[in-house]
């Protein structure tokens, strides 16, 4: 046996039981070393997410720890083997029926559970499946790879919620912040001048200042001139500022930023193009990518944002990319397997009457 073949765990309910003896005595023949994890016998009143699971738990753990395996499963049909599989982080299992699907499936896909329908792939089949299978290894082109880390974000979970607040005065702020500090280490808080956008809400840093709180707030600026808010409202404790890229003045803003030390960031709109942003994302913190139009909270989702993360997520790996606007538990998955890393909400979280069921909400990715 070569120590260069993955361990393959094998599992089935009594529909693909007698094809599971079978692929025992190919894998052998092959040179590989495989663990059965059942059923053992042939019960016809066994049940397939026993096995499904086992096969698929397995996997994962070994992905986890950098260990080379595979799984192999089976019922009468393999779609419930499949639907049951794909429940686990790490797995990408599959139905295979015909050689250009299962070869596909692990060069561009990274599939790593086979799912073989016992009532409908004959044995002399099922072994040229099997055998293609198990010989093909993940391309890594571009294109599927990154298809592949949007999976793999997703299933890690890994992101983190600011509350937005966009009111027209003090007392508002300060009541949305005393709802959700405890919950947060930032909070933004949108401030715009009816010049850049056609709303205009609160901008005095001065009177900001009395708000007494522990979080860090961080200020999205979708005004004209932003680099003349810098200074004030640095004084006013803010410790990060993000400016619309469609305001001008960049390179000012930026300059200003660092001259204050807080963190830099710069958002786009709906309609700005992602190339914008190129010349300034090596200068910046952090990037804010508009999901509605900037200006007004409670707008419907634009998909096309969705686009301009993974671009920019493709352009900077390791750049936290926020987005705001249309955040909600309908969104939020599609959000994070595109690479972003930090989420902004504003009406879908204040619409719960316990911030805490919001943030539950909002972190069932799957």
């Amino acid at each position: 046996m070569s120590n260069s073949k993955p361990i393959i765990y094998l599992g089935t309910d009594h529909g693909g039981y007698h094809l599971k003896e079978k692929i025992k005595l190919w894998l052998r023949a092959w040179g590989y070393h495989y663990e059965d994890l059942g059923n053992e016998v042939n019960d016809p009143t066994d049940d397939y997410p026993l096995y499904a699971l086992s096969v698929a738990k397995r996997v994962s753990l070994d992905r986890q720890s950098g260990r080379s395996s595979l799984g192999i499963i089976g019922c009468r049909t393999a779609a419930g083997m499949v639907i049951v599989a794909n429940k686990i982080n790490g797995v990408r299992a599959v139905a295979g029926f015909d050689l250009n699907s299962v070869v596909h499936s692990r060069r561009e896909n990274d599939a790593n559970i086979l799912a073989l329908a016992g009532d409908i792939v004959s044995d002399a089949n099922a072994k040229k499946l099997v055998k293609a299978w198990l010989e093909t290894k993940f391309g890594g082109r571009t294109r599927h790879a990154r298809r592949v880390k949007q999976i793999e974000r997703l299933e890690r979970g890994e992101f983190e919620i600011i509350p937005g607040i966009l009111e027209s005065d003090l007392k508002s702020i300060s009541d949305k912040v005393k709802r959700v500090e405890k919950y947060f280490e930032w909070i933004q808080v949108d401030v715009t001048d009816g010049k850049l956008v056609n709303n205009s809400n609160f901008s005095d840093p001065v009177e900001f200042k009395k708000i007494n709180s522990q979080a860090k707030f961080e200020l999205h600026l979708m005004v004209s001139e932003p680099d003349q808010y810098v200074k004030p409202w640095a004084t006013a404790g803010v410790k990060r500022i993000i400016s619309q890229i469609e305001a001008g003045r960049v390179d000012q803003f930026i300059y200003a930023c660092r001259q204050a030390k807080i963190e830099t960031g710069l958002a786009i709109d709906l309609g700005t193009s992602v190339s914008k942003l190129k010349p300034y994302l090596k200068k910046i913190d952090c990037v804010l990518v508009m999901g509605v139009r900037a200006g007004y909270s409670g707008q419907k989702f634009a998909i096309i944002a969705l686009e301009k993360i993974a671009q920019l997520r493709a352009l900077m790996p390791k750049l936290p990319i926020e987005v705001d606007g249309g955040v909600s538990d309908q969104t939020a998955a599609a959000l994070i397997a595109a690479g972003a890393t930090r989420l902004v909400t504003t009406s879908f979280l204040f619409k719960h009457k316990n911030i805490s069921d919001g943030i539950s909400s909002l972190k069932k990715l799957n």
